[in-house]
């Protein structure tokens, strides 16, 4: 999974639930200084975790999480410590 296709993935799921998609808004990155380049995913169990390589504004630099199926984003996931 490439960032591009993350943010499709995300962008069609919001539609179909006509819900805003407004974590890769171009207004939003650019308020950051944030570019599709600056993406990796890392794939988890059932998350996809979008990492950013170099901090933007403000030194932000905190992951995004994303469901698999939904691809709905979600501020925080919780890890088994089994």
């Amino acid at each position: 999974m490439t960032p591009s296709d993350l943010k499709f993935n995300y962008k069609n799921a919001a539609e179909k639930t006509n819900k805003p998609a407004y974590y890769f808004e171009r207004k939003s990155m650019k308020h950051w200084g944030d570019t599709m380049s600056n993406y990796k995913v890392i794939e988890l169990e059932n998350h996809y975790k979008l990492i950013r390589k170099r901090p933007v504004k403000e030194g932000l630099q905190e992951p995004a999480y994303f469901e698999k199926i939904t691809f709905r984003y979600v501020k925080r996931i919780e890890f088994n410590q089994n």
